[in-house]
């Protein structure tokens, strides 16, 4: 299960260098500088190219490994279980009270009065976003998040980690580290060329590969600390509340990394884990998810007033 975390997590780093290959091509063909006015985290068809190849790819390998490996049926393994038609009325409610619950306590919070999201959110893309984020993003985050990694962090925390289980994460690790860099290096090189200076968004990829780099030879400390938790107990709330976070982190550059949005996003990952754990089924979250982001759509669609008038909109 370790494995298939993994390699979905590089099936993304993969889809991340053939996104800004791709917007530059296209950029190009269109006559523009191939690199003018790019940016990894506020361009629309970056965006979507990137994740919509990511989840294809990670969800294709995880497929043919279970299936053609293990001999599994896949839906099963994922825990793609029926729920009861109450629990899942249960679950919609679940889903708009958790939208509106944070909408309400984020007016109390300092959040920035615009993020990176903000920049690509308006009249000519507002529709192909509440598609992506209502109809597909859900599906595959839950695969990845609630699917893969919370039981494998789950198993993780139970048992412990061996040294040697560590180190056979190290050459990932550096192909993870590697392919970074060299997004970094590509944003690095567009600012060169267009004579920028580095920005928030673009800072944060340098400072994800530096993080992957460092975090390597703290492998065995890794272990070590997996080690000490599973004699401690309690793997199934670690691996809910390790789970919802880095769902929040994932997000938190489209955030600016800003800390209270972020958090309030690893809350919405702590819920739909927890949702996942106690139900038994990825149904659950899932449907968590698609009704928490659909509250948010149908908001906006109504502030805006059809998604059309966003000059006025707060955030």
């Amino acid at each position: 299960m370790a494995l298939i975390v993994l390699f979905t997590g590089l099936a993304l780093i993969a889809a991340l260098i053939l996104g800004i290959a791709v917007l530059a091509l296209f950029n190009a063909a269109g006559g523009q500088h191939p690199l003018s006015g790019f940016s990894p985290l506020t361009s629309l068809s970056f965006l979507l190219t990137v994740q919509g190849a990511a989840y294809v790819a990670g969800f294709l390998f995880a497929y043919l490994w279970l299936t053609r490996l293990y001999g599994v049926r896949f839906w099963r393994a994922i825990h793609w279980n029926k729920i009861p038609w109450s629990l899942a009325g249960t679950l919609l409610l679940v889903g708009i009270f958790l939208s509106i619950g944070l909408e309400w306590l984020s007016r109390f919070l300092p959040i920035p009065k615009q993020l990176p999201i903000d920049r690509i959110f308006n009249s000519h893309s507002a529709w192909a976003l509440t598609v992506f984020g209502v109809g597909v993003a859900p599906l595959f985050e839950e695969f990845i998040f609630r699917g893969l990694l919370y039981p494998s962090l789950r198993l993780s925390f139970a048992e412990g980690m061996s040294e040697q289980q560590a180190r056979a994460w190290r050459p990932f690790l550096w192909a993870g580290a590697g392919a970074t860099t060299l997004i970094a290096g590509l944003v690095a090189m567009r600012d060169s060329i267009l004579g920028q200076s580095l920005r928030g968004p673009d800072i944060a990829f340098i400072a994800a590969g530096a993080l992957a780099i460092l975090t390597v030879p703290l492998l065995n400390g890794i272990a070590w600390i997996f080690r000490a938790l599973s004699r401690w107990g309690h793997a199934e709330w670690l691996a809910i509340v390790t789970t919802g976070v880095l769902f929040g982190l994932v997000h938190s550059a489209q955030l600016a990394g800003a800390f209270w949005p972020v958090l309030l996003i690893s809350i919405v990952g702590i819920v739909l884990t927890a949702a996942r754990a106690f139900s038994g089924s990825l149904v659950a979250s899932w449907i968590i998810h698609c009704v928490y982001n659909g509250t948010i759509f149908i908001a906006l669609f109504v502030a805006t007033h059809g998604y059309q008038n966003f000059q006025h909109l707060a955030h």
